[in-house]
């Protein structure tokens, strides 16, 4: 799995958002690797990555809340990332806080 999350890491413009999101789920489910990790694969490069609307980045952030606290930093990176990247979607979503 670190051969996955390296190649994604280094080409963030070849993975989806939703891919990603997926791909962290599913290494905190199996416990490969550590929360942080699965978090980053979101998190970094992810506003970049193919399929980044505001409603996949919503996604994206529950999907951190689901990690817990060990995913609070990237979480919170992630909602500002988000926000910078729409401004005027928010007024109509208030959830990314």
């Amino acid at each position: 799995m670190k051969q996955v999350r390296d190649t994604i890491l280094e080409n963030p413009c070849k993975s989806s958002l939703p891919l990603r999101v997926a791909l962290a789920k599913a290494l905190a489910d199996m416990k490969i690797g550590s929360i942080h990790d699965a978090a980053l694969l979101i998190t970094d490069g992810g506003m970049m990555a193919p399929m980044a609307t505001i409603e996949n980045c919503q996604t994206a952030k529950v999907a951190l809340e689901e990690l817990g606290n060990e995913a609070l930093n990237e979480k919170l990176k992630w909602v500002k990332q988000t926000n910078e990247r729409y401004p005027l979607g928010l007024k109509a979503d208030n959830n990314l806080k």
